[in-house]
């Protein structure tokens, strides 16, 4: 019964990922075509080309390098091609990056009067990371490319961790492909010159998931408050905590409390060990809270003191759901607590009323968060006259983007018309495509911007690199890749 349990649900999970794949390949194929190519043959000839380099790689680090070798040769093409991009293209902070950046000078120097600024009272749940560079920029000096570097840091320890999760999952050959695959996609490259969060972030809370997928199969006495740990400190560098937090209770509760496997141990220890991962989680999270609030860095609680902008600006039809000028000026004319708070959502309400067009939006929203170019140029490239660069770059993106759209695709496919299942992995999977789902079932609700598709891309291409496998095996005669010898 058990394993009837957990054939079904994994079956309308994959039903669900084949769905979303396919409308992300669909959506991604229009803007490549319509904007950056200029016809379906151009796109086409430039997705085949692509497929046949990537596929050749994968063969080529499969069938020639052991396992020593192939991380060796993604570590040094992962931070190699990040370390070019941070030496090639100076960006400067901006924005948010600014703000966050000045304070982080100031923290250096011993100076936390910023934590009473209308920024950070807006925003305290910036203050985690804007703490993180400054202790960076005290013990390495106060120089821009220090923070860059440590973002090259952490988004080459995402590649490994991508090898690692898709490895543990599906195979040693996936591994490989999607580690590869990851280190030279292009938004992530072209990040590492912004002093953005998600560099950081998204290491903590893969490296969460990864233990996530170890612990499955072999419980621990330990692993669960690393788990959680993980998961805070993700949540103190960007706040998606949650998103990952529900998303492996869901995983828990479908594949370790009701439709485990029959060898999984008893159902109390896993309930135990999920039980743990929340409370250290909100007990980090809190005591971090407590300790910057009992030292006069900030004198509110680390969290979202405006809990309904996401949601109000998410639903703005002017925008498609991205930022609004016009909403912030709308709500900074009321104070901060109550009165902005009912603002919000007096006009949130308002913008649900007209239900047809209220579908259309979210429509609209899904086609642009998902298919439409990555904004990392723009970031990456801010007031930088480099016209030929930044078309190389998205046209870069997009092929890359639209190939794992199209391998994910595959993936998904395979896995649900299988023949036959690999009971050791089976539970395993699923814990990416929770994870990937909920993420983009949140965001038709709240705003929007396709940079914030980089904090989910690694489980996109760890899913995604089954589908490489499966063509490669199909492309060579049926049998399976061979891995070579660890």
């Amino acid at each position: 019964m058990q394993g009837k349990l957990t054939t079904g649900v994994t079956r309308v999970l994959l039903a669900l990922g084949a769905a979303f794949f396919a409308w992300t390949a669909i959506q991604a194929w229009r803007n490549t075509t319509a904007q950056w190519t200029g016809s379906p043959g151009a796109t086409a000839g430039l997705l085949l080309l692509a497929a046949a380099v990537l596929l050749l790689l994968g063969f080529a680090v499969n069938r020639y390098l052991s396992r020593v070798q192939a991380v060796a040769v993604l570590v040094v093409l992962a931070a190699g091609v990040r370390l070019w991009w941070i030496a090639y293209v100076d960006t400067q902070p901006v924005s948010d990056f600014l703000d966050m950046y000045t304070a982080a000078r100031q923290a250096a120097r011993g100076d936390f009067s910023f934590g009473t600024s209308d920024y950070f009272t807006r925003w305290v749940y910036q203050l985690g990371f804007t703490l993180y560079e400054g202790f960076v920029l005290r013990l390495f000096g106060d120089h821009l490319l220090v923070l860059k570097l440590f973002n090259v840091i952490f988004n080459t320890g995402i590649v490994l961790l991508v090898y690692a999760i898709a490895a543990k999952v599906f195979g040693e050959w996936c591994g490989r492909a999607a580690g590869l695959s990851f280190a030279l996609y292009v938004p992530q490259i072209m990040m590492c010159s912004v002093l953005t969060n998600q560099h950081i972030s998204t290491f903590f809370f893969f490296l969460g998931a990864y233990l996530c997928v170890v612990e499955h199969n072999r419980p621990s006495a330990y692993r669960w408050a690393l788990i959680g740990g993980c998961f805070a400190l993700g949540n103190l560098m960007r706040p998606l905590g949650s998103v990952f937090v529900a998303g492996y209770l869901a995983f828990v509760v479908l594949y370790g409390l009701w439709a485990r496997r029959a060898d999984a141990g008893p159902v109390w220890r896993r309930l135990a060990a999920a039980v743990g991962v929340v409370a250290v989680y909100f007990a980090l999270l809190q005591s971090t809270s407590w300790a910057l609030q009992a030292t006069g860095v900030t004198p509110y609680p680390l969290s979202n003191p405006e809990p309904y902008w996401k949601f109000m600006v998410g639903v703005n039809p002017e925008t498609t759901g991205g930022w609004s000028q016009a909403d912030t000026d709308y709500v900074l004319q009321y104070p901060l607590g109550e009165a902005r708070d009912e603002a919000e959502r007096r006009l949130f309400l308002e913008r649900l009323e007209d239900k047809p067009a209220l579908a259309r939006l979210l429509l609209r929203k899904l086609e642009v968060m998902w298919g439409a170019e990555d904004s990392a140029f723009m970031w990456s490239l801010w007031q930088q006259d480099r016209p030929r660069l930044q078309r190389l770059a998205i046209q870069g993106e997009r092929v890359g983007y639209l190939l794992a759209a199209g391998f994910g695709f595959i993936a998904m496919a395979a896995r649900l018309f299988a023949r036959r299942r690999d009971p050791e992995d089976e539970s395993l999977f699923p814990l990416l495509l929770i994870l990937l789902l909920g993420y983009a079932a949140i965001h038709i609700a709240i705003e929007i911007q396709t940079r914030y598709r980089m904090d989910m891309m690694p489980g996109l291409f760890i899913l995604q690199s089954y589908g490489v496998y499966w063509l490669g095996a199909r492309l060579t005669g049926g049998h399976k890749p061979t891995n070579s010898t660890p």
